[in-house]
C-alpha cells in the first residue's frame, strides 16, 4: 500500500511540476506491471475466501481501477500533452547548424542569455552566439545602429527564444531585416527559433 500511495503522490505532483522524464518510463514500467499484477493477484486471493469480508475485494478492485486510470490518464499526456516532454534543444540546435550559410557567417541571438547553455552542450559547428543581457537588450531597442554594428559581416541571424514572453526584440529584427523562416518546438516549455537575413547589413 506504501507503494501505491507513493505513486499517486508522484502523479498528482507531476500534473503541477514536471519531474519524471520521458527516459524513465521503459526502466519504470515493469514496477508499474508488477504492481498491477498483485494487486489483481490479492483480488483473486480475496475473492477464493468465505464469504463475509467482500468489502476488501471490493476496494482492491476500485484502488486498481485508480490506479490504471492514472496509468491511462499519463499515457495520453505523454504521447499528446507537449508540456509534459523534454525541451528540445537537440533537435532545434541541429537544424540551425544544418541550415547555416556554408561560410558560418550566423549569428544566434540567445533571448533571455541564459540560454546559451544549451548551445554549448548540443552545438557542433561552435557557430557566433550573441547571449542578450538585460542592459543590452534595452540598448538594442533603442538603436537601429547598435544592432547592425552587432550584426555586421554576419548574412543570417538567428533569434532564439524560450522562457520569455517579451517579443520586443522580434518585432525590431522584423522591423530591419527581412524573415526568412521560423519553426516552433513545442514540448515543455517551448522553443521558438526565427531566421532573418542580414547580407545588406554586411
Amino acid at each position: 500500500r506504501r507503494s501505491s500511495d507513493l505513486v499517486v503522490l508522484a502523479f498528482l505532483i507531476s500534473l503541477r511540476k514536471t519531474f519524471f522524464d520521458r527516459r524513465y518510463m521503459i526502466p519504470a514500467s515493469p514496477y508499474l506491471y508488477l504492481l498491477v499484477a498483485a494487486a489483481i493477484w490479492e483480488i483473486w486471493m480475496q475473492r477464493q475466501k468465505p464469504a463475509g469480508k467482500r468489502w476488501n475485494e471490493f476496494a482492491g478492485v476500485a484502488a486498481t481501477g485508480v490506479f490504471c486510470l492514472l496509468m491511462g490518464i499519463s499515457l495520453y499526456h505523454y504521447y499528446f500533452a507537449p508540456r509534459y516532454g523534454k525541451e528540445q534543444w537537440r533537435q532545434a540546435i541541429a537544424d540551425i547548424e544544418a541550415a547555416s550559410s556554408p561560410d558560418r557567417k550566423d549569428l544566434i541571438v540567445f533571448d533571455p542569455d541564459f540560454l546559451q547553455p544549451c548551445y554549448h552542450y548540443y552545438q557542433r559547428m561552435n557557430l557566433p552566439i550573441w547571449p542578450v543581457m538585460p542592459d543590452e537588450k534595452l540598448l538594442a531597442l533603442r538603436s537601429d545602429s547598435m544592432l547592425r554594428e552587432r550584426f555586421r559581416g554576419m548574412h543570417q541571424v538567428w533569434l532564439v527564444y524560450s522562457h520569455n514572453a517579451n517579443r520586443a526584440l522580434l518585432a525590431r529584427l522584423r522591423g530591419m531585416y527581412p524573415q526568412r523562416g521560423s519553426r516552433f518546438y513545442p514540448l515543455s516549455n517551448g522553443i521558438e527559433v526565427y531566421l532573418f537575413e542580414v547580407r545588406q547589413g554586411t
